[in-house]
């Protein structure tokens, strides 16, 4: 990231604080001026870490359902 942009993601992430901007607004004009997604991600509270409001624990029970394509192979190099 370039020296002259840190202005501008400190001003995105004030807008964000202030609830100018929404976080996807927030992660999209950081990634316009160089900060990776993963590092704006970080900076509002969205990295993988489990914060940002996502259940980590889940809940236990239910049913998973997983349904692929099968595709007829008619040479061994597909």
């Amino acid at each position: 990231m370039k020296e002259n942009n840190k202005p501008l993601i400190r001003s995105f992430l004030d807008q964000f604080n202030r609830g100018e901007i929404n976080r996807r607004d927030f992660i999209r004009y950081a990634a316009l001026v160089g900060l990776s997604t993963t590092a704006a991600g970080h900076l509002v509270g969205c990295g993988g870490d489990g914060g940002g409001g996502v259940d980590v624990a889940g809940s236990r029970g239910g049913i998973l359902r997983v349904s692929a394509a099968v595709h007829k192979i008619t040479h061994p190099a597909q």
